[in-house]
């Protein structure tokens, strides 16, 4: 994503120059929207992926193998999952003795709605997954599968956002810088709204300031 970004700032300071100052200099925040085609298209790159979902009853490795049908609306993301799970187990305790279930591998496909929610100070996008359907499992996993989707479903996942990289241009035997800070990322109509604030100054300002 942190590619995406800056490829599509570069864009942007190409055709809107006068754009990008302005939003300077009235200390603005200057917006970039990425289509949810595009954002499908990252996202087809970047499965599979693992998920933790360690925790004291429930015991494996999961991960995400599909992201289809993705739809930004609303202030939310609307997918259907692809889930895979290898050596999973449910942990029990019985009177005081620790119990596991092995059910081995598991494969589902969910639907779910997913909130994002961005902290500039931390640059951490949290993910929100809410699964809205039911586990299609055979009766003998249907226990582990509920487990694994109740463990996800309105769980924060974060993700961190790498600092875009500045921009250095050269002009009339002067260099300036344009520092890029993102200030929030959220889900609007058919698109990725990001929020940026740039930042211009010269490279080395007391050569420029001698001149």
């Amino acid at each position: 994503m942190n590619r995406l970004l800056t490829i599509t700032f570069i864009i942007f300071c190409l055709l809107f120059p006068g754009q990008l100052f302005g939003s300077t200099e009235n200390n603005q925040l200057m917006t970039l929207s990425l289509p949810q085609s595009i954002l499908a298209q990252a996202v087809d790159k970047m499965v599979p992926f693992d998920v933790n979902v360690s925790s004291k009853a429930l015991k494996g490795s999961v991960s995400i193998i599909s992201v289809d049908d993705i739809l930004l609306k609303n202030q939310q993301i609307s997918c259907r999952l692809g889930l895979i799970g290898k050596n999973l187990r449910l942990v029990s305790e019985i009177a005081g003795h620790k119990i596991n279930l092995n059910v081995g591998s598991l494969k589902l496909n969910v639907n779910a709605n997913a909130r994002l929610s961005f902290d500039a100070t931390k640059q951490l996008l949290f993910i929100r997954p809410v699964l809205k359907n039911k586990p299609n499992a055979p009766p003998q996993k249907g226990d582990i599968a509920n487990a694994l989707l109740a463990f996800i479903s309105g769980r924060d996942f974060p993700v961190t956002i790498k600092k875009l990289k500045p921009l250095i241009a050269d002009t009339n035997n002067k260099s300036i810088i344009i520092a890029m800070e993102i200030r929030n990322i959220e889900a609007v109509n058919n698109a990725l709204k990001i929020s940026i604030t740039p930042t211009v100054s010269n490279v080395n300002p007391s050569i420029s300031k001698t001149k």
